[in-house]
């Protein structure tokens, strides 16, 4: 799943990566998410994560958080693309495929 954020053009990038830094440990005991990466594109004006979830349910579940809506009531409505995940590496070894 890719969620990201259209920001203002005035938006400051850095603080948008302390943001990333800061909220990072609040993911850490979410047991249904495989990886998360925090990601911004400042030329487009976004900003956002990259998710693997363990089940398309614990996506919808993470959806409906207080943990996700609480940063879609500050920062709006994201555009969100869900992708079925056909094989997955991590640090060089393959750990799951379909």
């Amino acid at each position: 799943m890719t969620v990201y954020f259209s920001l203002p053009a005035d938006t400051d990038w850095a603080a948008m990566r302390e943001v990333a830094r800061h909220r990072a440990p609040l993911y850490e005991d979410i047991a249904s998410l495989r990886s998360k990466s925090w990601v911004v594109d400042p030329d487009r004006q976004r900003y956002g994560g990259h998710y693997v979830w363990e089940s398309a349910e614990a996506a919808r579940d993470f959806l409906a958080s207080d943990l996700y809506q609480g940063f879609v009531l500050k920062y709006g409505p994201p555009e969100i693309r869900t992708y079925e995940v056909l094989a997955y590496v991590e640090r060089g070894a393959v750990v799951a495929t379909t």
